[in-house]
């Protein structure tokens, strides 16, 4: 008999999100390994949808998310640029008045969650939940189930961590963490497997965490798929052939902040035929715009796009950009897409412990640019990683990558669910 598995996570479908992403390629792993899936995760209005063997069940999103949502695809009009201040200041009150129970900011949304999971469950017989954080509410509505129906196995697949997160503006990060540590507790005491992402891994070795080493496994970003490698490799129909070099993802001031990466290709734009494309979301919008007008001929913003748009836009590229995060452990999951596509990798990096150099430094096609060291030759070092062929070797590379496959994470799921 097939077992069921219900996956509760943000945004899913047909806007995918990191998390959702992630969520994807375990649910196809499974799927191909036998099991039945459905899905719970934010949409426009309630409803269900079937896609293919998948049920998909939509929870109308918060006003604060659908705002987030109007401004990024509207972020060049008025209105879009209201919508994320707007946002911003719904977010900034609700954090100021629930910050002793952060990130539990909405308890009416908690409960439509949680009720339309009731709904669910009552008509279909699950063998696991497996919900990841982000939302706060899938963590919550799980641990809830649980207590509830003690035959489901509760998985806890934290793709972010509660008590090891970035910067928050409103909340001191020690503070943040503290509470986020208590909310682990209380989740992780009624789960039955809890993994955690490899970046995060030393955080969880903590005596603190001793007493749920028993149910805690290490996984990774579950997005390398040797198949990619060829599937991504299209060519480009341009009558003037241009070095094309692609940025995918979010961009934030504080952490991830691409104003060395424009300045240094913008200098080098006039002297090679290069161009810089930026497919992204966050509060560096305004400054790649800045950019764009300075080097109209190298850098150009098309702001956030959908997950499809952005694989497209991958598979056009020369050289894929990424820049790192500083001072927080998260690993960028569109690391292991841009690994899996066989490409150039040129990273730019201030932090030496940023996560990303330990996966980029066993990528032998990635060129690593610390912006600390000296401009002029950081323009030398491009520029001859620019002009060199590349370098992969496919079996090499996927030995490496192992953890980052979908089939790992799944392996240690089944593991627990045939015991």
């Amino acid at each position: 008999m097939r077992k069921n598995i219900l996956f509760l996570t943000d945004f899913y479908y047909p806007d995918p999100y990191a998390n959702g992403i992630c969520v994807n390629n375990i649910i196809e792993e499974m799927q191909r390994e036998g099991f039945d899936c459905s899905v719970i995760c934010y949409g426009e209005k309630t409803q269900y949808i079937k896609k293919n063997s998948l049920h998909i069940y939509q929870i109308k999103m918060r006003y604060y998310h659908r705002l987030i949502k109007y401004g990024e695809n509207n972020i060049n009009t008025i209105l879009g640029k209201i919508a994320i201040i707007i946002a911003k200041l719904i977010y900034i009150t609700k954090s100021l008045i629930f910050f002793y129970i952060y990130p539990f900011l909405s308890p009416l949304f908690m409960y439509r969650y949680k009720k339309n999971i009731n709904k669910i469950i009552q008509y279909n017989k699950y063998a696991a939940i497996i919900a990841t954080y982000n939302p706060f509410e899938a963590l919550y509505s799980a641990c809830l189930i649980k207590k509830k129906y003690r035959n489901i196995k509760f998985i806890i697949y934290s793709l972010d961590s509660l008590s090891n997160g970035g910067y928050n503006k409103v909340i001191p990060k020690r503070l943040k963490d503290y509470i986020g540590f208590k909310w682990e507790k209380k989740f992780y005491k009624s789960a039955d497997l809890i993994l955690n992402m490899k970046y995060n891994e030393k955080h969880y070795n903590k005596p603190a965490y001793h007493k749920y080493k028993n149910k805690m496994m290490i996984v990774d970003i579950p997005l390398y798929s040797k198949k990619n490698v060829t599937d991504k490799r299209s060519k480009r129909k341009d009558s003037k052939p241009k070095t094309h070099l692609v940025y995918l993802g979010a961009l934030n001031k504080t952490f991830r902040n691409p104003k060395y990466l424009c300045n240094i290709i913008g200098h080098l734009g006039t002297t090679l035929n290069i161009e810089l494309h930026f497919f992204s979301r966050g509060n560096c919008e305004g400054m790649i715009s800045m950019y764009s007008k300075e080097y109209p001929d190298t850098i150009f913003r098309h702001g956030y796009v959908n997950h499809n748009t952005a694989l497209e836009a991958l598979s056009k590229a020369d050289i894929l950009v990424s820049v790192g995060n500083k001072n927080i452990d998260l690993v960028p999951s569109k690391i292991f897409e841009y690994i899996s596509s066989g490409k150039k990798i040129m990273h730019f990096y201030q932090d030496e412990q940023d996560s990303s150099l330990q996966y980029l430094k066993l990528y032998p096609n990635a060129v690593l640019i610390n912006e600390t060291s000296n401009f002029e030759i950081n323009k030398i070092n491009i520029m001859s990683f620019i002009q060199n062929s590349d370098l992969y070797d496919t079996n090499q590379i996927s030995k490496m990558f192992l953890l980052n496959t979908p089939n790992y994470t799944v392996n240690i799921i089944k593991r627990l669910l045939n015991n």
